[in-house]
């Protein structure tokens, strides 16, 4: 199963992330694969892919995050200090910092410039359950991340200090910004729940109902994270 696609900005690569272990770079121009690629221990839950397209960075269940040179399928850096299952990252604009999410109800940001592989710059704790997903603000100051807890939390990457809790109907398993970050819309079990940032408060709950499944699998929990991004 793919796990979760990103696209270069040039729209001429994308790099996919599998179930099976392995990431693959696609020629999208000529429909097939490059020769370059990489893999984690583990399923690689998500790819992010740095503004420029030139590197992306690959999360899995073998709780390690790594930096790909996309042009030649190399590894850069294995980025280590999660304690479980990394479930998704996210990278700045300026491709700097990369900001991740973990079944050990953790969110760390990293600096991808560092030399000797890289660096953990802080720790960000406060959510009681596995962190599903994370998602960065286009200035690249914030981050707001989506927990089996039922929150959504808000970052300042810049301090490394909470910010704020957005109080959701469920398990938030996916999040995406508008691209001015003035509203997030956070996937929360069977709705779709809109938030506005300047004042965090909520303005509207969308119901996202399937008659053909019972609300208990729509709703449980889930072993890794979900959900999508606006690019």
């Amino acid at each position: 199963m793919v796990n979760g696609v990103v696209v270069t900005a040039d729209g001429m690569r994308a790099v996919s992330a599998s179930a099976d272990g392995t990431l693959k770079v696609w020629d999208l121009g000529a429909k097939r694969p490059t020769p370059k690629g990489g893999y984690h221990d583990g399923k690689v839950n998500k790819v992010a892919i740095t503004a420029d397209g030139s590197r992306a960075v690959s999360v899995s269940a073998d709780r390690r995050l790594k930096l790909w040179n996309v042009q030649t399928g190399s590894l850069l850096r294995t980025l280590v200090a999660h304690g479980g299952e990394v479930s998704d990252v996210s990278v700045t604009p300026d491709g700097k910092r990369a900001v991740s999410a973990s079944g050990d109800t953790t969110i760390r940001l990293w600096d991808l410039e560092a030399e000797a592989g890289g660096a953990l710059l802080c720790t960000l704790e406060g959510h009681r359950y596995w962190v599903y997903c994370v998602a960065v603000t286009r200035d690249g100051r914030r981050a707001i991340s989506g927990s089996a807890d039922g929150t959504s939390k808000v970052w300042d990457l810049n301090i490394g200090r909470q910010l704020d809790t957005l109080e959701a109907h469920w398990i938030v398993n996916g999040l995406a910004m508008t691209p001015d970050g003035t509203r997030v819309v956070s996937a929360a079990g069977s709705v779709i729940e809109v938030w506005d940032m300047t004042v965090r408060r909520k303005l509207h709950t969308l119901e996202h109902y399937c008659p053909a499944r019972s609300r208990t699998e729509s709703t449980g929990y889930r072993d890794r994270a979900g959900g999508f991004s606006v690019l």
